[in-house]
């Protein structure tokens, strides 16, 4: 016990250290990690949890209000933070036990290898719990908000805080076992991103139908689902998840030996866990080690090799980095898919498309508040989903220590490193944008005459959190970093940069409600006040990400 607890330290330490050195290289920017931060609990983390405690707070007050049991809410958040954990986990454990740099450094020392994997499930555990006890935790206020509080769900409570990823993480462990030690074709990183990448797809697939299908989509539809744990879609999720089942017997004022069976099956969980490791786990590290092990053809290689302009293989070469690794795919790419589903299941759960329709057709007519609103869609969606996909705002993180040395020796200028980036996460970006603003414009039978101010103002818009991301992430890059997820998950460059979109967006909107409300100057004026204003802002910008000072901190890192 006592190896291990050193091991899981050292790892941990390991991990933190990453980031405390990257510190200690730049001193002087800790005023301004201070400010942005201060601006990413205020902008980003309260509003994200208020959202999470407003939704668990509706959904039980419509429970209480039906005269059903109300702590079938917390059952529910229960269940979807297994689900976040079980899908957001597994990547990280199977990189974590079998493609992490440390393996080989580790596996020689006189530690049982269960142990040293147990090590690893613990720091993998810490670092994935950190956003679920923000979710129960913004949950359980919302709940204690629309009921009274009682003893057994608040030390339910505690208990689901500390243990509830236990279970979906021994999932992904168990499962990324049998995988690389029974299957002949997983054998890189890659398979396994293309997996789960598939699997995630199919999943998406599956909830559309399912959901397009329901009957009573909606909000009633949604407190019954809720509320039936004897039939359907609760059912199922007990099945899948038993500790979330004996949770919700505890949340409904449970006697002890709910909480014992509750541990008992969290305990049983990683004992299977544990006596896998103890024997399949060093069989499927040689798959692993013996695959990677194999010889590469050079003169294929080679082969394939093809002699291009330097601009053009350095853009190419930003365009591979993000397609051929998953974390950057999914976090960078496919997150854009996320905004329209979201967009459908809001309007179909709350509103008539016949509704907003007749608003948006009505748009050339002097009326203030639905310009406004609109305003805000085209502004706020531009801003908000080139900077929340995090491809500018990690463009130099992404390099990586060995690749931002290898940016140096390149025969380009820093401006061309800079344009190369900005041509990447601007055009992904800009695909999406626009060819929502298009659909949008399309179904809603936009007026012709607000076509190319619309298509301008989310251009500019794009342009500009681009830069602004770029900007942020050359001034405070992330390269110290062992495994992609950190580029991600451990960079408050992304938040940084929301943040700072999130403020020029209410200058804009603070500017547009002037110009609308109190000098009446019409839609269109508004647009083309807004497209140069934005059209500043990211000129700016641009001089500060060519100027001398990215220059040095290229140069000093």
């Amino acid at each position: 016990m006592n190896k291990l607890l050193t091991l899981y330290k050292i790892l941990m330490g390991e991990m933190m250290m990453l980031e405390k050195k990257d510190k200690d290289k730049k001193a002087q920017r800790n005023s301004m990690e201070k400010f942005f931060g201060f601006f990413v609990v205020v902008f980003v983390f309260i509003p994200f949890m208020f959202l999470i405690g407003f939704f668990t707070y509706f959904i039980t007050d419509m429970l209480s209000l039906r005269g059903l049991s109300t702590d079938t809410a917390l059952s529910f958040l229960s269940i979807a933070v297994s689900v976040l954990c079980a899908l957001f986990g597994f990547t990280v454990i199977m990189h974590s036990l079998f493609f992490a740099s440390d393996t080989k450094n580790l596996l020689p020392l006189p530690i049982p290898h269960n142990r040293i994997v147990t090590a690893k499930f613990m720091v993998c555990y810490m670092a994935e719990n950190v956003m679920q006890t923000l979710i129960i935790i913004a949950g359980f206020v919302g709940f204690f908000l629309a009921t009274p509080p009682s003893f057994s769900s608040v030390f339910t409570g505690i208990v689901a805080i500390l243990t509830l990823p236990l279970v979906p993480l021994c999932y992904c462990g168990i499962i990324s076992l049998l995988l690389m030690r029974y299957t002949f074709f997983i054998r890189k990183q890659q398979v396994i991103n293309r997996l789960a990448f598939a699997f995630g797809i199919v999943a998406l697939v599956l909830f559309l139908y399912k959901g397009i299908s329901i009957e009573n989509f909606g909000v009633d539809g949604l407190v019954d689902t809720i509320s039936s744990t004897d039939t359907g879609f609760m059912k199922i999720m007990f099945i899948v998840f038993p500790n979330v089942f004996f949770l919700h017997k505890l949340f409904n004022g449970g006697t002890i030996l709910w909480l014992i069976a509750y541990i008992l099956i969290n305990a049983a969980f990683f004992i299977v866990f544990e006596l896998l490791c103890k024997h399949l786990y060093i069989d499927a590290l040689n798959n692993v080690v013996g695959k990677q092990g194999r010889k590469t053809d050079t003169e294929k290689l080679l082969s394939s090799i093809k002699i291009r302009p330097v601009k053009r293989a350095f853009l190419i070469r930003e365009y591979k980095s993000i397609f051929r690794s998953f974390v950057f795919l999914s976090s960078c790419v496919l997150v854009n898919f996320f905004w329209p589903i979201l967009a459908y299941f809001i309007v179909k759960m709350n509103f008539k498309p016949e509704t907003l329709q007749s608003y948006i057709s009505i748009l050339d007519k002097q009326i203030p508040s639905i310009q406004f609103i609109y305003l805000c869609i085209v502004l706020g969606g531009s801003l908000f989903i080139s900077s929340i996909n995090s491809i500018c705002s990690s463009s130099f993180s992404r390099e990586g220590k060995v690749s931002f040395q290898y940016l140096k020796s390149l025969p380009v200028s820093t401006k061309d490193i800079v344009h190369t980036k900005a041509k990447c996460g601007i055009s992904i970006s800009m695909f999406f944008v626009l060819t929502y603003v298009v659909i949008f414009a399309i179904i809603f039978k936009l007026p012709g005459s607000l076509y190319i101010p619309s298509l301008l103002c989310a251009s500019l818009g794009v342009v500009c959190s681009s830069f602004i991301g770029i900007y942020i992430d050359a001034v405070n890059p992330c390269v110290l970093w062992e495994e992609e997820q950190h580029v991600l998950r451990g960079n408050l460059n992304t938040f940084s940069a929301l943040v700072a979109v999130i403020m020029v967006f209410l200058g804009l909107g603070l500017l547009n409600w002037a110009l609308l409300f109190r000098l009446n100057l019409g839609l269109l004026f508004t647009m083309l006040i807004d497209a140069i204003i934005i059209a500043w802002i990211t000129l700016i910008f641009y001089k500060k990400c060519c100027g001398k000072a990215i220059l040095a901190i290229i140069n000093f890192h």
